[in-house]
């Protein structure tokens, strides 16, 4: 009896370590971009140094078009005793191609690479800087409200519909955002449901998301602790909210009972954002009346046409040079910011200023009191 489990105290550990030595975990870079006509080497890691030869083959699952897009290896052989390898990779036409990498000593989930095929690596970084031009663009446009509201200690003259809306709006954004950037699982979603997409969203969407939820947070805290008057929230406002708040909940409860997938959960946020883009201005003419005499040039209109016209621009680029689309939000929040971002009593708007200097406050007169009233939309 002793011997007996003396003999499974030391064969169990050697097949457990013989079955891991058996299961090859290797890893390689979930996307890889290069150039049309260049080539690049892909790294292959391993963990530890393996005792036997691993042969990789590939798998190709999609490719965006029925052309040659990459020329691939027909399988990577990776000799024992070794940490690193790499093969090279030559792309012929812009597009995508998604591949899993099978080993032949694994039983584990086969990794995937992504190759996306640009027309030049001089317009992705265009796209790029476009992105965090209108970041900073939109992002400098909350401060003159925040700065007046300071300066006077009053709110008088802002629309709280706006606001409010304003807090919707960027939260839902958010959510979309960052689900999208830093949750794994809905990234897979979106792969899955879209294998020739592009993730519509970079890290400046994040950042600009929960950046302009603190702005507003701040306002709303100065809406509470400045003057504001008999201003409120109106019930059209407040219905609209209790809406979109209802709608989301029935969202997760079917994505929580698997009737959606999260990915379509994270859609109604995106969708959310839109509406409440393309109604929030409207309330500020009704608490500004038109014996208000409101400059159209100031720093927020200035500042937030510049960031939506960048926003189109940027997705435009996007799609250019993956072949795909932008996502409607995206570039529908990015048209209304530039083109009719924020309604003023004197409609239409000028839409094709450029920034000049910043104005702080926007100083006007009341008719009917002729109470001064700073406004900055």
């Amino acid at each position: 009896m002793i011997r007996r489990w003396l003999v499974i105290f030391i064969l169990f550990p050697l097949q457990l370590i013989e079955k891991c030595e058996s299961t090859v975990d290797f890893s390689v870079p979930p996307i890889v971009k290069l150039e049309n006509g260049s080539s690049t080497s892909v790294s292959i890691s391993l963990p530890r140094p393996l005792n036997a030869t691993l042969v990789i083959t590939f798998e190709i699952t999609f490719r965006s078009k029925n052309v040659t897009i990459l020329q691939l290896p027909d399988e990577v052989v990776v000799p024992p005793g070794t940490t690193n390898s790499s093969f090279r990779v030559t792309s012929q036409s812009v597009g995508q191609v998604t591949t899993y990498l099978h080993g032949n000593h694994s039983n584990q989930t086969s990794p995937r690479i992504r190759f996306l095929v640009i027309h030049s690596n001089i317009v992705s970084i265009i796209n790029q800087v476009i992105g965090w031009i209108y970041f900073v663009a939109w992002s400098v446009s909350f401060y003159p409200q925040v700065i007046t509201n300071w300066r006077r200690k009053s709110v008088v003259g802002l629309s709280f519909d706006f606001v409010a809306l304003n807090l919707m709006g960027f939260m839902a954004y958010s959510v979309f955002n960052i689900g999208l950037f830093w949750v794994p699982s809905i990234k897979e979603q979106f792969l899955l449901k879209y294998p020739n997409g592009v993730n519509p969203v970079d890290s400046n969407d994040v950042f600009f998301s929960l950046h302009a939820v603190a702005l507003t947070l701040v306002v709303i805290v100065q809406c509470l602790l400045y003057e504001r008057g008999n201003q409120h929230v109106s019930w059209p406002a407040i219905s609209f909210l209790v809406l979109s708040w209802l709608f989301t909940l029935i969202a997760l409860i079917m994505a929580a009972v698997g009737a959606t997938t999260w990915l379509q959960f994270l859609f109604c946020f995106s969708y959310i954002k839109l509406a409440v883009t393309l109604v929030k201005y409207f309330p500020q003419p009704r608490v500004a009346p038109r014996e208000i005499r409101l400059s159209p040039g100031g720093c927020d209109g200035r500042c937030g046409g510049q960031a939506g016209r960048a926003a189109v621009h940027q997705r435009g680029r996007c799609a250019g040079q993956r072949r795909r689309p932008g996502l409607l939000p995206d570039l529908g929040v990015g048209f209304v910011g530039g083109h009719g971002r924020h309604p003023r009593p004197h409609w239409p708007l000028r839409l094709h200023l450029l920034p000049a200097r910043l104005h702080l406050a926007l100083p006007a007169f009341n008719s009917q009191g002729g109470k001064e009233v700073e406004q900055i939309f």
